[in-house]
């Protein structure tokens, strides 16, 4: 009887542990920033980055932790995404003081950064980046391309969101500020207002791309699996297709 009942154990250890090994769940981290991924108007994470994130991991065959995309203020989920292990943030730039912070899967998307003035500044005249030095400039917290003004010496104000960048340039409290093109579009829509009221001074940073930062202490078998089901959906066609529908 008592070999029948550790037989009977062992069996029963053994299905639990191959169920252990085989279930992969990840915590996906992103921040508000338009048209990646942004709230909707049914208040659920929306946007070109969500669509993408949420169509690898079922390609994947990886669960989403609670099936949804938390999204944080970006310095809280880069904290998060650095200390956690099983844990994944997207859109991340992949730079050399990145590099080896995270493990990557990508390119998710390409990244221009450029320096924006208000049309009717006619004052901020910049011949070259370094110009740029002579200006206010506001980023937001623990951003790639803040920490990349700040490493050139730029004058930067330090906020917390990329909304507020937007008021503060049109208000006329800093002189520049960093986007990407189709966010600035998006920002300014939201805010009831036109592209034409500004316009790109200078090219910040055309170096590197978006990627999803993975956790350093994340099993090797799950980046692998996320690394073939981007390929698979590049090639499939499935990528262009959101691609199509947010960025073009």
């Amino acid at each position: 009887m008592t070999k029948k009942i550790l037989i009977t154990l062992t069996i029963i250890l053994s299905i639990a542990v191959t169920f252990n090994s085989n279930f992969q769940e990840v915590t996906v981290l992103s921040e508000e920033y338009k048209p990646f991924q942004y709230w909707g108007k049914d208040n659920e994470p929306t946007g070109f980055g969500i669509e993408l994130v949420t169509l690898l991991f079922n390609e994947a065959g990886i669960t989403v932790k609670n099936n949804s995309i938390d999204i944080w203020p970006w310095s809280k989920a880069y904290k998060i995404t650095l200390e956690k292990e099983n844990t994944a943030l997207f859109m991340t730039v992949r730079n050399n003081k990145r590099e080896n912070l995270f493990k990557w899967v990508g390119p998710l998307a390409p990244r221009e950064m450029w320096l924006y003035k208000l049309k009717q500044r006619t004052d901020i005249q910049l011949q070259n980046l370094d110009d740029a030095k002579n200006y206010l400039i506001a980023g937001y917290k623990d951003s790639a391309d803040t920490n990349y003004m700040q490493e050139l010496g730029f004058n930067v104000k330090v906020v917390s969101g990329q909304d507020r960048l937007t008021r503060m340039l049109v208000e006329k409290e800093i002189d520049l500020i960093s986007s990407l093109e189709l966010s600035m579009v998006a920002r300014l829509k939201d805010q009831g207002l036109s592209y034409d009221l500004v316009e790109k001074a200078t090219l910040l940073d055309g170096r590197f791309n978006y990627y999803l930062a993975i956790n350093k202490k994340t099993d090797d078998n799950i980046v692998n699996k996320l690394h073939t089901a981007l390929d698979k959906i590049k090639k499939n066609g499935a990528y262009k297709e959101i691609e199509d529908k947010y960025l073009r």
